[in-house]
């Protein structure tokens, strides 16, 4: 596994970074939503739900694996993409668009990453959720990265 998201395990405790990517035709693998820490602020499970399985569908049908997501390339993929982009903001985005236009599918597994849901709780669930689709939007329409992560971190 040539790059992984460095903050995520699975839910079962086990690093992301030591699975393997399936066959060999599969470009890269990402990992589902899983549930955040035990926090006393944690927004409803309900919400939680809808929200991780959103980005199930996002990331299966789409093929589009981004934020909270661990994103697992083999070396050749990786450098076939262009590398990791020189971003200071989406560039998680930037490289699943480069991969999935070019390389190949990206497989969902089965086993869920846990992220902290610190956002989350410090802008609740449909505000962090506008104002990551704002910065997808933002980006889309050629808004600097950097621009962005401006606003992005003036939001928390």
């Amino acid at each position: 596994v040539a790059m992984c998201a460095f903050s995520s395990r699975f839910a079962d405790g086990r690093d992301a970074s030591c699975t393997n990517l399936g066959p060999p035709s599969t470009a890269s693998a990402c990992t589902n939503l899983g549930p955040p820490p035990a926090s006393p602020c944690i927004f409803s499970s309900k919400l939680r739900l809808l929200v991780e399985q959103s980005v199930l569908v996002r990331s299966r049908a789409l093929e589009m694996p981004y934020g909270d997501q661990t994103l697992a390339l083999t070396r050749d993929t990786l450098q076939a993409a262009g590398g990791v982009p020189l971003l200071p903001f989406l560039e998680d985005y930037e490289l699943a668009l480069r991969v999935r236009k070019h390389l190949g599918k990206i497989v969902t597994l089965s086993a869920p990453a846990r992220t902290s849901a610190r956002r989350f709780e410090a802008r609740g669930v449909a505000g962090q959720c506008f104002i990551n689709q704002v910065a997808l939007v933002a980006y889309a329409l050629g808004i600097s990265p950097h621009q962005i992560l401006r606003w992005y971190d003036r939001e928390i």
